[in-house]
């Protein structure tokens, strides 16, 4: 059983490697359903490694750490998206006030724009 649960950290460590890694290279899909299948299967077989070992042994460290970083995979899959996400604004419309820091570190606020038209592009950025 300890196979079992060395497999499942192995399965849980590979998919989170190359889901960072499409993130990365800016290549994620928008389902990424290989990666929650092998998580799924990471956390299957994680349980069934602690079940099949009695709950104690050296299959109990590699199933929790298998379990734990399947949870922790589906936990921030699912804030993907960005609340905001959904938001449109239309030509012409007035631009709602906020205010930033530029990436030179100066402070920004929609204050300064008043009066000109303008043309706002946000970039989410990738790692």
């Amino acid at each position: 059983m300890q196979a079992l649960a060395l497999v499942a950290v192995v399965v849980a460590l590979g998919s989170w490697v190359l889901y960072f890694r499409s993130v990365v290279r800016v290549q994620v899909s928008r389902t990424s359903a290989g990666h929650l299948l092998a998580q799924s299967t990471a956390l299957i077989l994680g349980v069934a490694g602690i079940i099949g070992s009695g709950g104690s042994g050296a299959a109990l460290g590699p199933g929790i750490a298998a379990i734990l970083l399947s949870a922790m995979f589906f936990a921030l899959y699912s804030q993907r998206r960005t609340p905001v996400g959904e938001l449109r604004v239309a030509v012409g419309q007035r631009l709602l006030p906020f205010a930033a820091t530029s990436s030179d570190g100066t402070a920004f606020h929609t204050d300064a724009l008043a009066g000109r038209r303008v043309l706002l592009k946000f970039f989410r950025g990738h790692w």
